[in-house]
């Protein structure tokens, strides 16, 4: 395997990385609108959160084939083909299937607010075994291909590679 596709440690850690990005909003959650009646208030923050991180990963990968993770790690998405650029319509299929779990779990949690009178929890639970699932898949498809491409990099025709700090075109 080429240097430049073992991206696997600085993937993991550009997550990580972009998981704090999302921590205001997580503090916010927890502290505003948990433990609390106000289910259209909570429905509402539940969509704008889905929005705002589904739209964080498709805009930065378009826009610089990174997020702020990859861009502290030094790896970059691109084209399959490595001499261009991740457009619109890849970066909405890389993450197609996280996009639908969270998409189905959202309108799961909306049903099942309709039995309680106080928010005690958000659609994380029904979210997390098939979340779960897609990473192991994602890990096991990563693992068993020489230029370490998951699934959704499959389905969206990218790869991940190193860049070193001059290689910043692609």
């Amino acid at each position: 395997m080429e240097q430049k596709y073992s991206t696997g440690g600085a993937r993991f850690w550009a997550a990580m990385i972009d998981g704090l990005v999302f921590l205001p909003f997580v503090i916010v959650e927890k502290h505003l609108f948990l433990s609390t009646e106000n289910k259209v208030g909570f429905i509402l923050w539940q969509i704008f959160c889905v929005i705002l991180s589904c739209g964080y990963s498709v805009i930065m990968h378009t826009r610089y084939g990174q997020t702020l993770g990859k861009m502290v790690l030094k790896v970059k998405l691109v084209d399959v083909s490595e001499a261009c650029p991740v457009t619109f319509q890849q970066a909405i299929m890389r993450d197609i299937v996280g996009i639908g779990i969270t998409c189905v779990a959202l309108v799961y949690f909306i049903i099942s607010l309709q039995n309680t009178e106080l928010i005690t929890k958000n659609y994380d639970d029904f979210m997390s075994p098939w979340s779960f699932l897609w990473l192991l898949l994602e890990l096991v498809t990563m693992l068993s291909n020489p230029k370490r491409r998951a699934i959704h990099d499959f389905i969206a025709h990218t790869v991940v590679v190193r860049i070193s700090n001059e290689s910043h075109d692609v």
